[in-house]
């Protein structure tokens, strides 16, 4: 009997757990809010091997910059930054924490937040992805 009582203790104290992350990541996700931010740079990342997407956005008048990794190094620097540079794009931040930000560049980076990747930025995720 007491076995039994400890297993279900046991048992239930693994799913308040459970539940407690799952409740923790979903209010992480619900926190983000999205805006349109600027590329401004794409710099080579020597300890990765890819390049690394730069870009500002502003939050209650601050200006605050983001960055992203591409997911391969196929394309030429120079040809990447003339192609992005001043372009908008999204990016998400959390509402309680403005320096905690992404710049979604990929349809990889938006699926972690549930947003639908907009067509007309889909031409951007073939040049940082090297997709054909």
């Amino acid at each position: 009997m007491k076995n039994k009582i400890i297993i279900i203790v046991v048992i239930a104290l693994f799913y308040f757990l459970y539940l407690l992350v799952n409740y923790r990541k979903e209010d992480r996700k619900r926190k983000f809010v999205t805006t349109i931010g600027t590329i401004t740079n794409v710099i080579w990342g020597h300890k990765n091997g890819r390049y690394i997407v730069q870009a500002n956005f502003k939050v209650n008048g601050f200006v605050l910059y983001t960055s992203a990794l591409t997911q391969c190094a196929e394309t030429k620097l120079k040809y990447l930054y003339n192609k992005l540079k001043g372009k908008g794009v999204l990016v998400v931040y959390d509402s309680t924490n403005i320096n905690n930000s992404q710049l979604l560049i990929d349809e990889e980076g938006f699926k972690e937040y549930n947003i639908n990747m907009p067509d007309s930025l889909k031409w951007i995720d073939s040049l940082t992805t090297c997709k054909k």
